[in-house]
């Protein structure tokens, strides 16, 4: 099993590859910076959906 750095370095890679593919040129560098973005990006969401799934829950149970 790879470690967390090892894979990142993989994602990392995959990206640049991928982009070039469509004839995007990409630095390691970026493409490590856009993938934190997307990761917190995701972090993001994630959290504001259980905040407001708790709000919800907290407010139909006051409804009762």
């Amino acid at each position: 099993m790879k470690k967390g750095n090892d894979q990142k370095r993989d994602q990392v890679q995959r990206v640049i590859t991928e982009l070039a593919a469509i004839g995007e040129d990409i630095t390691y560098e970026q493409a490590e910076a856009m993938m934190d973005s997307m990761q917190q990006l995701v972090t993001l969401v994630i959290n504001q959906y259980f905040r407001k799934s708790l709000l919800r829950e907290n407010t139909s149970s006051t409804n009762i």
